[in-house]
């Protein structure tokens, strides 16, 4: 569970305030435009910032995931992203933004558009001027070498930051656009996108990263508004690498579709890709009472299917509590074994306490008596559990709980413990009357 966040813009503070919430992963963006202005030469100022963050985090205990981010690719088209000496529209491209609006003027020196012309529209049309799409097209296609040089970035990256202990692994690349939607209409054809730029891209990609990291996890996304399942056919690098692949996705409606067609279809297509998968971006940010409601959907989903998640971004939440009591759920951080189920449902518990009305969290794992580790349950005790809360655990012969301290309870398994032997655990909020923090044991199983 965690979020996205720029660098430049993260304090220590912000870390120590993400891990108390419980969002243990950032998914920090990097702008290959801030590391490699000038071609050839990479700015170890920038470098020097992400080696302090990841440091600033691995002491904190939170997780970071490196992602190459852009949007619209370029400044030039009212994005972000490449350097602009890899940011090249087709010559005989419709001047920018057409067919979105008449030309923007363009500054003398930089060759951008003003933020006040590149504010009439939402950022996302841009993507899909004629000038944008063909320079995403021709960073496909390794013009000028730009692709070349984004894999030697990647290589770089990889083997500058590859001995972080918390460094899960790398996105190749942010909310990929298809590519010149105007010479190639067929690419808005469902999945022909992802099997003709996006996967020789990741492949080419991925290789880069494996010579400096063969064992980091690789991240990599299809067309945003995918909605018809990927047409990947293998992992980047190929099969030997599915076990260090995941399929990143974002969900937004729109332009998805709902979360109980979304979620499985994901799910399907890392499931025959036989990789990972993780919702790597949502809306946390619009605080209406529709995108609230939609932010419990999605995270009982991810719940129910067992995904984690990523939301965008950390700006504009961490001092709402509206949001901040909803992304800073209890969960299992770590559990000795695996994996069957969790849920964590809010409620207010009605005058005078009804139990099966309080704030819950349901646990289920199958015990591995190789892991002599405790599960770790984060819970926040400000928010959710004002009063206490009663941990009951099944069977209660062989797992104890004690809190190991402030919103973290620690689960350990007894001797007796057999491989395979399935603990459920329950975590219930109390009411004034029954302040307390117990443990209720059965032994029924």
């Amino acid at each position: 569970m965690g979020h996205i966040v720029q660098p430049d813009r993260l304090t220590k503070r912000d870390i120590e305030r993400t891990m108390a919430l419980g969002l243990n992963v950032i998914r920090l963006a990097v702008d290959w435009h801030g590391f490699e202005p000038v071609r050839g030469q990479y700015n170890m100022e920038y470098v020097n910032l992400i080696h302090k963050l990841l440091q600033q985090m691995d002491q904190l205990g939170v997780y970071a995931i490196l992602d190459a981010h852009q949007d619209c690719l370029s400044p030039k088209f009212c994005g972000d992203g490449v350097p602009d000496w890899a940011a090249n529209p087709r010559p005989n491209a419709a001047p920018f933004p057409a067919p979105i609006d008449k030309p923007y003027t363009l500054d003398n020196v930089t060759g951008y558009p003003s933020k006040s012309d590149c504010s009439k529209h939402y950022w996302g049309f841009y993507c899909m001027s004629e000038a944008g799409a063909s320079a995403i097209q021709n960073f496909y296609d390794n013009y000028d070498g730009a692709l070349d040089s984004f894999a030697n970035w990647w290589q770089f990256m990889a083997k500058e930051f590859r001995n972080y202990t918390n460094l899960i692994g790398y996105e190749i690349l942010n909310e990929p656009f298809p590519g010149d939607v105007y010479m190639k209409p067929s690419l808005l054809f469902p999945g022909t996108a992802d099997a003709v730029n996006l996967m020789p891209m990741y492949h080419k990609i991925s290789a880069a990263i494996r010579r400096s990291d063969p064992n980091a996890l690789i991240f990599f996304e299809p067309v945003t508004w995918s909605n018809f399942g990927t047409h990947f056919e293998s992992v980047p690098g190929g099969e030997k690498y599915r076990n260090r692949s995941v399929l990143s996705y974002h969900f937004y409606v729109p332009p998805n579709t709902l979360p109980p067609h979304y979620f499985p279809m994901r799910l399907n297509d890392s499931a025959r890709l036989g990789c990972g998968n993780m919702l790597t971006e949502f809306d946390v940010i619009d605080t209406s009472d529709e995108n609230l409601k939609q932010v419990v959907d999605t995270i009982s989903v991810c719940n129910q299917h067992r995904v984690s998640w990523i939301g965008w971004a950390y700006r504009g939440y961490l001092d709402n509590p509206k949001v901040t009591s909803l992304l800073s759920q209890t969960y299992a951080m770590a559990v000795a074994g695996s994996l069957i189920s969790q849920s964590f449902t809010v409620r207010k518990p009605h005058q005078g306490y009804n139990e099966d009305d309080a704030t819950a969290y349901k646990l289920a794992f199958k015990l591995s008596t190789r892991c002599k580790l405790p599960t770790i349950i984060y819970l926040n005790e400000d928010v959710h559990y004002p009063n206490g809360y009663i941990v009951q655990l099944t069977p209660g012969n062989i797992a104890k709980w004690m809190q190991y301290k402030r919103n973290y309870i620690h689960v350990y398994t007894a001797g007796n413990a057999k491989d395979n032997e399935i603990v459920e655990l329950t975590i219930r909020a109390t009411s004034n009357k029954h302040r307390s923090n117990k443990q209720i044991n059965k032994n029924d199983r």
